[in-house]
């Protein structure tokens, strides 16, 4: 399918060019050859990538039902930067019905040897420390959940997260 994309933009960026050449007159655009079979050729390679990318988008919804509840616009953005704490947080009410909002922290990962020496600090990764329901109330994560690049993996692990500490809570609490 990326074949497919690139073929299919590589003839739209050639159509674009021509339309460039005839200077907003459209009347132009006729002057050229097979004008009407390009613009057909085309309009069906971005309907066979739309059909590639709904394909793909099931795929991804398969493989975590919990995006079902997640529109395809959102989905690409999710699967497209999995990392990113702003897209979580812009999803997760539809992915985790109750969940209103996340807590987040960035936690440093230091190695430290003697001497101390540059490379120490290994980096810094966001993770979830609690989600919070839409009246406010706060349940804390018996352990931090890592946002990783492998977005089902970090979703899946959120989700027993909150389960565990769910039942933790509810240990306490009763």
């Amino acid at each position: 399918s990326s074949d497919l994309f690139r073929h299919g933009a590589t003839r739209l960026f050639s159509l674009n060019f021509q339309l460039d050449q005839a200077d907003g007159h459209v009347v132009k655009l006729l002057e050229y050859n097979n004008i009407e079979s390009a613009l057909s050729e085309v309009a069906r390679d971005l309907s066979s990538c739309q059909s590639a990318l709904c394909l793909y988008l099931e795929k991804e919804r398969e493989k975590f039902p919990r995006f079902y509840f997640v529109g395809d616009n959102d989905l690409l953005l999710l699967l497209g930067q999995p990392s990113n704490l702003e897209s979580w947080k812009a999803n997760i009410q539809k992915i985790f019905h109750g969940i209103h909002s996340l807590k987040d922290q960035t936690l440093t990962a230091i190695t430290i040897s003697v001497p101390l020496q540059v490379g120490d600090v290994k980096g810094s990764t966001d993770h979830i420390v609690s989600v919070l329901s839409e009246m406010g109330e706060e349940l804390v994560l018996t352990s931090p959940v890592s946002i990783d690049t492998d977005l089902h993996e970090s979703l899946r692990v959120l989700e027993t997260a909150i389960v565990t500490s769910l039942r933790s809570e509810e240990r306490r609490v009763g």
